[in-house]
């Protein structure tokens, strides 16, 4: 038996004193077994006309990618990282087909994508490649009210 928990976006607004809510989706690029470096294997380019803030993500995966390691960047976050450090992603997804999702909650307002950039997604690959949509992201962002 499956079940699904529906949380209607607008309601995400409880969170601060922000405006309208946005989901910006992407999936996987390929990459080589062992790629040795974090590689792209997303870009989520915002397009919303506003600077935005990450309130989190879904990230679904082909099993047998659990020990790459990922992690999230834009322009502005250079010296301001989302993550500190490194994390696996069986440590932040949920394998694709088991009919389960995790949301990671982002806390605090400083994960920003500025109007016009993107946020790109990096991964480290080890003994298995990845191929073209074996990964996919939503990311759940409401719009910075200045």
């Amino acid at each position: 038996m499956r079940y699904a928990l529906s949380i209607p976006i607008g309601s995400l607004k409880m969170f601060d004193n922000t405006g309208k809510s946005y989901v910006l989706c992407g999936v996987s690029k390929s990459i080589a077994a062992n790629s040795g470096s974090l590689t792209n294997c997303i870009t989520l380019p915002n397009k919303t006309g506003s600077d935005v803030v990450i309130r989190g993500f879904i990230i679904k995966y082909k099993s047998g990618l659990d020990d790459c390691l990922i992690d999230f960047s834009t322009p502005s976050s250079k010296n301001d990282p989302l993550f500190f450090g490194q994390i696996e992603l069986g440590g932040i997804g949920v394998v694709r087909g088991t009919g389960n999702f995790e949301f990671l909650f982002i806390p605090g307002t400083t994960s920003e994508i500025k109007r016009g950039e993107n946020l790109d997604i990096l991964i480290q690959t080890f003994n298995e490649p990845i191929a073209q949509r074996d990964i996919s992201i939503i990311c759940l962002v409401i719009e910075k009210k200045v």
